[in-house]
């Protein structure tokens, strides 16, 4: 049994005569059913999926039982429903008998002693008994034997691959492995998509290494020496730490020296072990395969042992070799004279025997060519069953054995050899020009109804997944003709919207990085013109940057990079030139003209408090405050939004994250406190009974521990299982960097430094970097002592988690990066001049983080996103730095971002004077009347009215609670009244005077705590309150949110104009959009309201309950402000306007993009 049983209990496979009566019956009383035709004898369905399950049961053993009693149909009548002639296959793998039940007993039993019962159970023991038991279901190793080179050498030649093929393999057998890869997968980041080291940290040493198993697991690894990178693979298993027995069995050809590899992990003899297979080792398996395989021929055990000690002899210890001359011997011998003459005609070293093959199959070559195949696989048997075959699983045409690809590709070449020069060239050509077919005129999102699945994508064209993925790869090494740069050409100025659309479908960002790098070695290295040479360099870096600038919506929205993206971005980037016009939106205001490095802006400090650490993973960041409470602050590492704050309780010293990416430490004078960051909660606690403060924290590799060290010279090391510590003596101050052995808690190696001020570790080697007070930044490789100086001006440095590149600050703020080895500068910006305090890559290394001041960048230069390392001095800064916009009044405070818009009914404002006076607080809102003659200021704490004609004061107000900030806006019914907005009431005002028109306390506001099911309220928290009214003066639409929840959603609802008055009770809320997450409050379009959305899409709503919200276009991440205020707002016209870090950007027309809530289709297609 190779793949399985199936038992089938009285199955009409060939159809039964009852079907007839039964159809008859029907036919006469309620009707006869469609099905009941297609199991009637020889109909077409039934042959249909016999015909076709024979192809599939050869791998099958099959069992059949027919019934012996005739099946009761009506009063007094019964039948034998399913005939044997019927029930039975006639297979040769199908084993038949018979169970003494009519059709109803002979699947359904009385009780277990049923003699039916205990057929099927004693058949059922007989199979499971066939099945080794060492491969048991409770084995992780599955027999799956595979002929030839197959699938397993094309595919899982990358780490990568073979690391998620392991992956899925364990998930089978370890439940618990199986959900946590789930919990990584929502939690996290989609695991197909992560980089080989974060796969490896992630699914293996943090999940599947620390999970419980009772039983020793086998990795077996064929053929190393055919993996992409084998010294990586080997890298990564002899790193293995884990709680379970893993043993290793690995083979490789010769030529690899495996030995080696392992001996810079410094493995012992006891972990390591290395044998060498001769061929005198193989002799006896390819013995007794030849003896198996030569049973059947006419020859006595003497003559037998003969022919097999002539095939050995001549074989070299080849296995393949022994396999086909078995192959010509059974096909073509009958006596032992036609062994020795088939033998002898059989060349021993294998290039002799291919071409010998290439002669042969030359005859079918010459003849006339084939027309339309009807069966590829049938073709391929006949005419080169010794070179090609057709996998079974995959329907790839692929090499027998991975030495007949080394021979079509040797030197010199054969006259049937492969250039893969000329083979790459026309198969880039092909997966290039595929998208020039009228298929891609249209969105493909469109054609899919939205489907990931790749059927789907292949109804729309057979080969858009293998093209999207590989036209790159076939271009990097392609020779380069005239015709193959047109095609290029082509696509990237027609088509190229549409590949990354499928890119998005098919979840594959890596394939536009991959692109990029491919667009731009092909732009260095081939003969090209200038207009060329520009086009694909510049495609080379846009590929680079949509990735973190817009991958999370090329991903979820595939269909938005055709109308929605390139609007954009840079005017002069290559997107932005060809593709930017082609919807309907236009961007006013934007004067970047490339790619800007910074992707996000983020302000953590509140009050001023400057940020004094920061750690992140590929799902959090978290930087600590320098305040005495010693807050830190989580985000998502993706958006930049704040999750939740927390307090060590006292100020922090030091900080970090575990390998995971879930848990933090942090330490301050009297304790150390582990905290999950997915909850919030703190999950242990140390006491620092030795009155030191914490200067640096921590994680080992494995989690489990903690080290420490603290303002009194002493190292700690906390044990998370034991909840101890250990403590170890140290240097003192102004010594050189030292090296400690944790385990042996002793000093390993010291570096020579003059006044050090920071060290770190290169993660995939041991090399150290330290920076001293006078800012050198120096390289120390601790097994040879050498030591490499430059003169970097830097005082905080970070290595990126590949180990490749450093990333260093200063007090000026200045951050470079350097190569790791030689130390090469690589990119330098020093347009800010705040100190930089800290530095952190993101896991898969594409980001970079600094904190200065009570803020942190976020950084994505060139060289990250291609992990470049050229001899380059620095690769080119931002655009020029401009003063920011202060505000829109100057004021004595002098603000420093824009707190307020103001716009009027003609959607703009002119200000012929300035006003010059001093506000209680910061200013929160600028309000005119319809006349334009009055001014309303709103600040924190009050609110002043001043004439426009001379600048007077009309009155001031102190009316503002301390726990909110209200809004005010103008009646529309009434433009001589003013009306104050608060979360629970609203007052009215004169104009003409600030007189207060309403009754003390104001009218109370009845907000609808039932809709939706949720729940209106805001406990102990200051409350930021907006009002708009609707263009047709019926409604008021209210945004409030709880200042600092950054992340809770803004409670919106809708109010009627004709309840706003001095007579009302109360006034009652008609409807809200508390249904759905609204990231932040924009205004109102016409009758609609309009608001950012969690993924920060545009979005519009009416005031009817029941209207649909409609997505308009999205604000790109890196517009992204995280401060307190998040000014945007709405014109008359439909322009939204966006303060992007002190720049004002006008989006036009957007709102002419419809997008239904739930549909991912724009009408404006």
């Amino acid at each position: 049994m190779e793949n399985g049983a199936m038992i089938f209990l009285g199955t009409p496979h060939r159809g039964s005569d009852s079907a007839v009566s039964l159809h008859r019956l029907l036919s006469a009383t309620v009707g006869s059913k469609s099905f009941i035709q297609e199991l009637m004898r020889n109909s077409g369905t039934l042959t249909a999926i016999n015909e076709d399950f024979r192809h599939h049961a050869r791998h099958l053993n099959l069992w059949s039982f027919h019934e012996t009693q005739p099946t009761s149909i009506g009063p007094g009548k019964s039948m034998l429903l399913v005939e044997r002639s019927s029930a039975i296959l006639g297979y040769e793998t199908e084993g038949s008998s018979h169970i003494d039940a009519d059709h109803h007993g002979i699947c359904k039993y009385a009780s277990p002693e049923d003699p039916g019962y205990c057929s099927i159970k004693k058949l059922i023991a007989y199979i499971l008994s066939n099945i080794p038991k060492e491969l048991s279901a409770h084995s992780p190793v599955k027999e799956e034997r595979q002929t030839g080179h197959g699938e397993v050498g094309v595919i899982r030649r990358t780490t990568r691959a073979f690391l998620l093929s392991i992956a899925a393999q364990m998930a089978i057998y370890l439940p618990a492995f199986y959900e946590r890869l789930i919990e990584i997968d929502q939690d996290h980041m989609n695991i197909h998509s992560m980089s080989t080291r974060i796969l490896w940290q992630k699914v293996f040493v943090d999940t599947l290494f620390e999970l419980p198993m009772d039983q020793p697991w086998y990795f077996v690894l064929d053929a190393l020496d055919e993996a992409e990178k084998p010294n990586e693979v080997v890298a990564y298993l002899g790193k293995i730490q884990s709680r379970a027995q893993i043993r290793i069995l690995m083979s490789s050809r010769l030529g690899m020296d495996l030995d080696r590899e392992f001996q810079k992990l410094r493995l012992s003899y006891d972990v390591f072990r290395q044998e060498t297979i001769n061929s005198e080792d193989t002799k006896n398996d390819m013995r007794a395969y030849i003896n198996r395989q030569l049973e059947t021929l006419p020859f006595n055990l003497e003559d037998r042992q003969e022919v097999i000690s002539m095939v050995l002899t001549k074989s070299q210890g080849i296995f393949l070799w022994v396999t086909l001359a078995v192959e010509e011997i059974l096909a073509t011998v009958h006596s032992k004279t036609g062994v020795q003459e088939a033998l002898e005609s059989m060349p021993s070293e294998m290039s002799d025997f291919f071409q010998q093959i290439l002669d042969t199959e030359l005859q079918a070559a010459l003849k006339p060519e084939f027309g339309h195949l009807l069966s590829l696989e049938y073709t391929i048997n006949q005419v080169c069953p010794h070179l090609l075959k057709l996998e079974e699983t995959t329907l790839l045409v692929q090499p027998i054995h991975a030495t007949v690809r080394d021979f079509l590709l040797q030197e010199p070449p054969s006259e049937f050899a492969v250039d893969s020069g000329d083979a790459h060239q026309k198969l880039a050509k092909i997966t290039l020009s595929i998208w020039d077919e009228n298929t891609f005129t249209e969105p493909i999102s469109f054609k899919t109804s939205f489907s990931r699945k790749h059927e789907a994508l292949t109804q729309v064209q057979p080969l858009l997944q293998y093209s999207a993925q590989s036209w790159y790869e076939h271009l990097q090494d392609a020779t380069v003709d005239k015709n193959l740069v047109i095609c290029l050409k082509h696509f990237l100025r027609t088509r190229v919207l549409s590949w990354i659309e499928s890119v998005g479908l098919l979840g594959s960002l890596r394939s536009l990085t991959q692109a990029g790098q491919v667009l731009d070695r092909f732009s260095l290295q081939c003969p090209l013109t200038i207009v060329d040479r520009d086009l694909f360099s510049g495609w080379a870096v846009d590929l680079v940057r949509i990735v973190p600038k817009f991958g999370r919506n090329i991903t979820r929205h595939p269909f938005s990079i055709h109308k929605l993206i390139p609007p954009f971005c840079p005017y002069r980037t290559c997107i932005g030139s060809q593709f930017g016009s082609n919807g309907d939106i236009v961007i006013v205001g934007s004067a970047m003209k490339k790619w800007d490095d910074c992707l996000a802006h983020i302000t953590v400090g509140r009050d001023g408090e400057s940020c004094k650490a920061l750690v992140c993973s590929d799902a959090y960041l978290v930087i600590a405050l320098s305040d005495s409470k010693g807050a830190f602050v989580v985000y998502l590492a993706e958006t930049c939004e704040e999750v939740r704050r927390l307090n060590h309780g006292e100020r922090i010293g030091a900080m970090d994250m575990d390998s995971t990416g879930e848990q933090v430490v942090t330490g301050g004078l009297k304790f150390i406190r582990i905290w999950n960051i997915k909850t919030g909660t703190m999950t242990a606690q140390f006491e620092n009974d030795q009155g030191a403060r914490c200067l640096a924290l921590s994680f080992q590799s494995d989690n489990k521990k903690i080290i420490s060290i603290a303002s009194d010279n002493t190292l700690s090391i906390w044990d998370l299982e034991k909840m101890d510590r250990v403590h170890v003596s140290l240097a003192y101050k102004g010594w050189p960097i030292e090296i400690w052995d944790t385990n042996k808690r002793e000093i390993s190696s010291t570096i020579p430094a003059r006044n050090p001020l920071l060290a770190r570790f290169n993660p995939t080697s041991n090399d150290v970097y330290g920076v001293d007070e006078d800012g050198t930044l120096s390289r120390f490789v601790p097994e040879t002592g050498f030591q490499l100086e430059i003169d970097a001006q830097s005082h905080v440095l970070r290595c990126n988690p590949n180990g490749t590149l450093l990333a260093t600050g200063n007090g000026e703020g200045c951050l470079q990066i350097f190569t790791s080895d030689t130390l090469d500068l690589l990119y330098k910006l020093d347009k800010y001049d705040d100190s930089i305090t800290d530095l952190a890559f993101s896991p898969d290394g594409n980001r970079l983080y600094d904190i200065r001041s009570s803020d942190c960048n976020v950084w994505i230069p060139q060289v990250l996103l291609v992990n470049a390392q050229k001899d380059e001095a620095s690769s080119e800064e931002s655009e020029s730095s401009r003063p920011p916009i202060s505000s829109i009044l100057e004021s004595s405070n002098s603000l420093q971002s824009i707190g307020s818009l103001v716009s009027n009914s003609t959607g703009g404002v002119r200000l012929d004077f300035r006003l010059d006076f001093r506000v209680d607080g910061a200013i929160r809102q600028l309000l005119m009347d319809d006349k334009g003659q009055v001014l309303l200021v709103s600040s924190e704490r009050a609110a002043s009215m001043f004439a426009l004609s001379d600048g007077s004061i009309i009155g001031a107000r102190r009316v503002h609670s301390k726990r909110e900030s209200p809004c005010w806006l103008t009646h529309p019914k009434d433009p001589g009244t003013l009306i104050l907005f608060t979360s629970e009431f609203i007052k009215l005002y004169s104009w003409d005077d600030f007189r207060e028109l309403t009754r003390p306390g104001g009218i109370p506001l009845v907000h609808d705590s039932i809709n939706h099911g949720k729940q209106w309220k805001f406990e102990n928290e200051n409350i930021r309150t907006q009002a708009y009214i609707t263009h047709d003066g019926l409604h008021i639409v209210s945004a409030m949110q709880a200042v600092g929840e950054r992340t809770a959603s803004t409670q919106c609802g809708f109010w009627l104009v004709s309840h706003f008055n001095e007579k009302s009770e109360s006034i009652e809320e008609v409807s809200n959009i508390n249904d759905i997450y609204i990231h932040s409050m924009v205004g109102v379009f016409r009758n609609r309201a309009v608001f950012l959305d969690r993924e920060l899409w545009v979005c519009t709503r009416a005031a009817d309950e029941t209207g649909d919200v409609t997505r308009h276009f999205y604000v790109p991440s890196d517009w992204l402000n995280t401060s307190e205020e998040r000014p945007s707002i709405i014109t008359a016209l439909g322009e939204f306007i966006y303060d992007k870090h002190g720049e004002l950007i006008i989006v036009k027309k957007g709102m002419r993009c419809k997008q239904d809530f739930g549909d991912l289709s724009l009408t404006s297609f």
